[in-house]
Order: C-alpha cells, then sequence, then structure tokens
C-alpha cells in the first residue's frame, strides 16, 4: 500500500518516491506510488493536482484501497520521481475543510444539528445543517469561530482502536472505512475525516460566512475562509470604493446614498409614467373615424402604455382596434374589441395569417407576430378581414 504522507504531514509539498506501476486505459494514465502527498478526492474534498517529474499530476482516486495518480503522460515503473504538489490550491482547501470543522461543531454543540451535506468547491464551500437557523445564530457562531482561530489550537489527527472508539463521541457524515481517522479541535469539535487539515486554527485566518438559506426542513451555509475570504473581501473593498466613487459618498455613507438613488429611479419611474399616459391621451385625442384602424407608433412604447392605448382607443371608436409595435426586438400586437366585435375570433384570424402566436378573451388579445408584415400588409389583410 502506498504510504499516504498527508496523513502525517498535511504541510508536505514536495516529495521523493518510487513509481510501482503505471498504465494506461481508455487513454486515462493511471500511476500508483510508493508514497505520496496527493490527497485523492473524498470526503467532500476534490483531489490535489500538481507534478510528478516531468508529468502533470491531474487528480488522484481512490480505488480498492490505493491512491491512484490520474497523469498526463506516462512514467516508467520503477523510476525515481519527485512530486510537487499545486500547494497554494491544497492549502487553501485545508483551511476552508478545518474552518467547516469548526463551525459543524460549534453548530452542533450548540443546536445538536448535524452537517448532513458538505461540498468544497473551487473558491467556497457549501454547508447543510439538519435543522434551522436564523441569522443572529449564524453571526453568533461566526464570531465564536473565528475566535477559535485565535486561540490557535491544535488540530490533531488520529486512528482509535474500535475500542477506544466505542468511549468517543464523534461526528461521521458517512461510513469513513475501517480504518476509522479522527480530526479532533480541543473543546470545539471531534469528527471523523479522510482529509488533509491545518496543523493549528491560526493558520485558517478567518472564517466567514457569506449567505445562507433555507433547505429541505434545514439551512444551507456558504462558507469562506483562509485566503478564499480575504480574496472576497478584497473583491467586495473593490466594488465599494468603485461605488462610492460613482455615488460621490464616503464608503460609510453608502447606504444612505443609495437610498437617495433609489428614491431618485422611483421618483423617475413616476415622472415616465405620467409622460407616457399624457402621451396615450394626446394620441387618443388625436385619432378618428370607426374601429379597424392599424395604431402603429414609436418602438419603446411599455406593454402597458400600449394595453391604456388600445382600451381607450376602443372606448372612444368603437368596433375594433390593432396596435403593431415592436418589444425586445419581437413585433407584438394587441387588440380590443368594443360592442358587437370579437376580439379572440380577430386574434385567431390574424394569427393564422401571420403566423402569430397569442390569446385572450372577446375584450382583448395579444400576441406576437411569427412572419415580420409591412404596415400596408397588415392595413390589406385588414381591410378585407
Amino acid at each position: 500500500m502506498t504510504i499516504r504522507l498527508y496523513d502525517t504531514d498535511s504541510h508536505c509539498r514536495e516529495f521523493e518516491a518510487e513509481v510501482l506501476s503505471c498504465t494506461t486505459k481508455d487513454g486515462t494514465i493511471e500511476a500508483v506510488l510508493d508514497r505520496t502527498a496527493f490527497f485523492p478526492e473524498g470526503g467532500g474534498q476534490k483531489a490535489d493536482t500538481g507534478r510528478l517529474g516531468s508529468a502533470q499530476v491531474l487528480g488522484a482516486l481512490e480505488r480498492d484501497g490505493e491512491v491512484i495518480h490520474i497523469l498526463s503522460e506516462e512514467i516508467p515503473a520503477g523510476s525515481a520521481v519527485t512530486g510537487i504538489l499545486d500547494y497554494e490550491q491544497r492549502f487553501a482547501r485545508m483551511q476552508n475543510h478545518s474552518g467547516e470543522h469548526i463551525f459543524s461543531g460549534l453548530v452542533h454543540n450548540r443546536f445538536g444539528y448535524d452537517n448532513v451535506g458538505f461540498h468544497l468547491g473551487d473558491g467556497e464551500v457549501t454547508l447543510d445543517f439538519s435543522g434551522p437557523l436564523t441569522e443572529e445564530q449564524i453571526l453568533e457562531i461566526e464570531k465564536t469561530a473565528n475566535e477559535v482561530v485565535t486561540a490557535n489550537l491544535p488540530i490533531e489527527v488520529f486512528y482509535p482502536s474500535p475500542e477506544e472508539a466505542e468511549l468517543l463521541d464523534y461526528r461521521s457524515k458517512k461510513e469513513i472505512g475501517s480504518d476509522l481517522r479522527l480530526v479532533r479541535i480541543p473543546g470545539v469539535d471531534l469528527c471523523a475525516c479522510c482529509a488533509p487539515h491545518v496543523k493549528l486554527t491560526g493558520e485558517i485566518g478567518l472564517i466567514h460566512i457569506t449567505r445562507f438559506e433555507n433547505y429541505k426542513g434545514g439551512t444551507r451555509l456558504t462558507m469562506l475562509a483562509g485566503s478564499w475570504a480575504l480574496a472576497d473581501y478584497q473583491r467586495k473593498e473593490a466594488d465599494a470604493a468603485a461605488v462610492s466613487e460613482a455615488l460621490s459618498a464616503p464608503r460609510e455613507d453608502l447606504m444612505p446614498a443609495v437610498a437617495r438613488l433609489q428614491e431618485q429611479e422611483a421618483a423617475g419611474r413616476n415622472e415616465i409614467y405620467e409622460l407616457w399616459k399624457q402621451m396615450v391621451r394626446l394620441k387618443v385625442e388625436g385619432l378618428s373615424g370607426s374601429g379597424g384602424a392599424v395604431l402603429l407608433y414609436e418602438n419603446g412604447m411599455p406593454s402597458w402604455a400600449v394595453r391604456q392605448y388600445v382600451n381607450e382607443a376602443v372606448e372612444k371608436l368603437g368596433g375594433l382596434v390593432l396596435a403593431v409595435f415592436r418589444e425586445k426586438g419581437s413585433l407584438r400586437y394587441i387588440a380590443g374589441a368594443g360592442e358587437g366585435a370579437d376580439a379572440k375570433a380577430f386574434g385567431t384570424k390574424l394569427n393564422e395569417r401571420f403566423r402569430g402566436k397569442g390569446g385572450g378573451n372577446a375584450k382583448m388579445v395579444q400576441g406576437s407576430f411569427g412572419s415580420e408584415p409591412s404596415e400596408e400588409e397588415i392595413r390589406a389583410w385588414l381591410a378585407e378581414y
């Protein structure tokens, strides 16, 4: 069996090893070493990557108790090679995984909830807990978790005997296997886990919950720790600086500035609404004749104004009134019917003639044209209707 260096030294980033076997099957090159620091995917954490001699290590997996390295090129069996991890990636994952243990352990101790889902992806961690958590409770646990980080507690990894395991109260998200591996943070958490962790909680740096939601009767959280949390903070600081400059407001006054902007935007919407209503009234005042006119107008009129236009035109003219307009690149229509007319029957004929889609009732129909008829084509058809 391959000696798993990450079990005893999670900070090992370079090592020497012998290639025991290297085979290619279905285009995938797989190598087994006598010793390795590459962690195979498992326990919610992705596999390490890096280099093995001249070959890239694209990933690693566990099969039949053995660590299989996925390589970019073959290495002859018996070769002595140097393994080099992408340690920045490994360390960030360790920071986040160890941070998850702290947070999950505190939630379990305080509320009795289990971590029933854990995924350590590229750039964030998701945690699913078996019970509901309020925002206040999450903030409280986050604060306590960072106090654990500041305390710089040791993170211990050990393999208890079956007899010892019987006496221990530990968390376990799933069956780990015959060789039980426990990760202990004194006074905080004891959990079965196969992944590498930092050696001291202080190495985590920061634990931050970025969002949360109710999920399957419990709570789903998104967490960042260490370098990922720092990168998130730096992005948000840059965004805050850009917003501050755009609003000409100091950062401590951003929320009042945003509130003022929202008020201005709402006032602008109301003003535009009133202007459209006035424009519709003016257009209707200019109408004459009986129903059946095709109303074509400038693009950009919102559909609510078109409906108002048609309703008021029907009230003034009676009969059938058809409005044709363009919205989001699509040629659309709204038709209204006065006393003695049937908009639904009209819409059916319109759709048949111009491959349209839509519907409504006897008073009003709306839809879109399947073809792109000209004003003249529509008027000609309407004259024969």
